[in-house]
């Protein structure tokens, strides 16, 4: 094969996994523990699992633990695509077009992630999340857009459409846009980002997370994505 030269600073990070399996037995308490645990990180993501079996001569208590981010929505800012360019987990229709990519001057402004998802055009793009019926959740994103065009972000349902506006007159610039601690009436909501004629509008550090308070962006829980490598429920794609 020929020789390529690699440009390590726009490089993926590297996924690390911390394995563990132990059995510890207590003779005196008349107590059996095992654990097997995995802590895999990447960047600032921690992704942890980690199985406990603890038996007494009264009973026996099994825990079984999964921890990752608190956001809701997955693939958030677009790391993960197809090959035929639609971004895994979103359905986009229109007329408009849809792309990801890194954002270094979105870093520059606040945002976490450093990766956004354009759209131009007329279209929309949507996720459906699953939520709990009368549970409180925040959202937020932050957003560049210049002053043509307008975009609506809804959070809805069949009954609930709580809505952001970024206004057509109106320039963004890695602005923050929330809405804290709103309530479904049913167990979802459907993510909607619909563009009206914008040159170009990019969106980042999108987060739908439990609660009144919005909290800095994470990937969902289960999912440990980067421009290289995807690992999710459905496997790892490098």
């Amino acid at each position: 094969p020929s020789q390529d030269t690699i440009d390590r600073q726009t490089a993926g990070g590297i996924i690390k996994h911390i394995y563990n399996t132990e059995i510890k037995v207590d003779k005196q308490e008349q107590q059996i523990t095992s654990v097997v645990s995995d802590l895999a990180t990447l960047d600032d993501t921690v992704l942890a699992n980690y199985t406990e079996i603890n038996q007494t001569i009264d009973n026996i208590t099994q825990t079984i633990q999964t921890t990752g981010g608190n956001n809701l929505i997955l693939n958030s800012v677009g790391y993960a695509t197809e090959t035929n360019g639609d971004i895994t987990y979103w359905e986009y229709t229109g007329t408009g077009t849809k792309s990801t990519s890194t954002s270094t001057e979105s870093l520059n402004y606040g945002a976490v992630s450093g990766n956004q998802i354009a759209l131009t055009g007329d279209g929309t793009l949507k996720q459906r999340v699953v939520v709990q019926q009368g549970a409180k959740y925040s959202f937020g994103f932050r957003a560049k857009k210049n002053a043509t065009g307008s975009v609506l972000i809804h959070i809805k349902n069949t009954t609930d459409d709580f809505t952001l506006s970024l206004d057509a007159s109106t320039a963004y610039l890695w602005n923050e846009q929330s809405l804290i601690g709103i309530v479904p009436s049913m167990g979802y909501f459907d993510i909607e980002i619909v563009t009206t004629s914008p040159d170009t509008f990019s969106i980042t550090d999108i987060r739908l997370v439990t609660g009144d308070t919005l909290t800095q962006w994470t990937q969902a829980s289960g999912e440990i994505l980067n421009t290289q490598v995807s690992l999710n429920s459905d496997g790892i794609k490098v």
